[in-house]
């Protein structure tokens, strides 16, 4: 029989999914590690309030709607739970198309008081060894919408029989740590990235505008990558010269002069750029030098960044802590700073993909940072010094290893000089 053609709605939705940066597969693999953890933690049903959490699983991003939380079963269909108002964006922008809704302005507990009760009377199916719900795993502490306690007390009431433990690392426990073939989508997604850097660097010549850099940047990136590298998954930063806390979007429009504040000290361009292989990215930075003569600080100073990455590298082994990271770079790049500059920023693990700050990732590498290495965990090494001049800045992605960090792709670890 011929299949019924598609209405606009159907086409709408085939348009929103093919936005999503991971496949089904992906998709079923990600929710099966996560069921497998509830598993081994004997929860059989979770509620996910976390927008980084909920983006890993089912490819909806937060920001496409006021509030989504996610109710996932140990078997069984995942459903949202959305505001009425939120309904269709929801599921046109998701694998999961399941929703449960509640009034816009009412509380997410509505939703899922109605939910339980349905499950309970038999009115969903829960399958498994046993029928039985017996606990709920909330997300008590989790860097965005945490569930309080006038929520957890309000879900009490309804189901005081019921278990309601800490879910709150259950995913990130996922997500944090990779598989080997999650650890070959970043290096695919690396290739794309160093490729795209490449054709950035060509384009920072005299004359040529923040704007014109990341255009032939993004370009090579949409032309020499798979169908799975949607856009925009990593939004690529220029910045020539200038202090990088206070340079915006990096899109401004400056233009590359080779000068700096009218001497020709030359000036720094700094190139970050990402691209995504099936809900995996991988992100690297590189410095330019635009000037007539290369300067004794720049030398140091690239000489300085690599030996810090080299520190990090060396104790980036399981049980290692991110506070010990950020020591080994700082202890290198203390110990001879170009004058007139500060240290930036040392390092993150790798996330979602969605910013170029890292601000999106499970943790950043800071002196108060008390996450632990394990295995197969992927962070980005990005120890870079603030100059007069501009961010000087080189990365690498790595993983971490028995012995020492293990880097991923062929990352350009110099800093290149462009004259004309």
């Amino acid at each position: 029989m011929d299949d019924e053609p598609l209405t606009e709605l159907d086409r709408l939705d085939e348009l929103h999914l093919s936005e999503l940066s991971f496949t089904p597969d992906e998709y079923a693999r990600r929710t099966t590690a996560v069921r497998a953890r509830m598993t081994e933690r004997n929860i059989r049903f979770v509620v996910l309030t976390d927008p980084t959490d909920v983006e890993y699983i089912t490819g909806f991003v937060a920001a496409h709607a006021s509030f989504a939380a996610l109710a996932l079963p140990i078997t069984g269909t995942p459903q949202f739970l959305v505001s009425l108002a939120d309904h269709a964006v929801v599921c046109a922008r998701s694998w999961v198309k399941t929703c449960v809704t509640y009034e816009p302005g009412a509380p997410m507990t509505t939703a899922l008081l109605g939910l339980l009760h349905e499950l309970e009377a038999g009115e969903l199916e829960l399958r498994g060894e046993s029928a039985t719900l017996d606990s709920v795993g909330l997300q008590y502490s989790v860097p965005q919408r945490s569930v309080v306690e006038a929520q957890r007390q309000a879900l009490v009431r309804g189901f005081p029989h019921l278990l309601w433990p800490d879910a709150s690392t259950i995913v990130a426990d996922v997500r944090v740590t990779k598989s080997l073939p999650e650890i070959n989508r970043i290096e695919t997604a690396l290739r794309w990235t160093e490729a795209a850097l490449d054709t950035a660097v060509m384009a920072c010549v005299k004359g040529a505008s923040e704007n014109n850099v990341v255009a032939a940047m993004t370009n090579r990136l949409l032309g020499g990558s798979a169908s799975s590298a949607r856009w925009p998954t990593y939004h690529p930063r220029v910045l020539v010269g200038g202090v990088a806390a206070t340079a915006g979007t990096g899109i401004a429009g400056r233009v590359i002069t080779g000068t700096f504040e009218g001497e020709s000290a030359g000036q720094l361009v700094l190139i970050d750029c990402g691209a995504c292989c099936d809900g995996y990215t991988a992100a690297e930075q590189r410095t330019v030098f635009v000037g007539e003569v290369r300067p004794w600080w720049l030398d140091t100073g690239e000489a300085l960044v690599n030996a810090a990455i080299d520190a990090q590298l060396r104790i980036m082994k399981v049980g290692t802590t991110g506070a010990q990271l950020y020591a080994a770079a700082c202890d290198v790049l203390d110990q001879g700073m170009v004058p007139g500059s500060h240290l930036s920023h040392m390092g993150n693990s790798v996330g979602l993909g969605s910013c170029t700050d890292g601000a999106d990732s499970d943790f950043q590498l800071t002196r108060f940072s008390e996450v632990t290495l394990k295995d197969r965990m992927v962070l980005s090494l990005n120890p870079a010094i603030q100059t007069p001049w501009g961010l000087l800045a080189i990365s690498v992605l790595a993983r971490v290893g028995a012995r020492r960090g293990v880097v991923l792709g062929k990352p350009t670890r110099s800093i290149v000089s462009v004259t004309g």
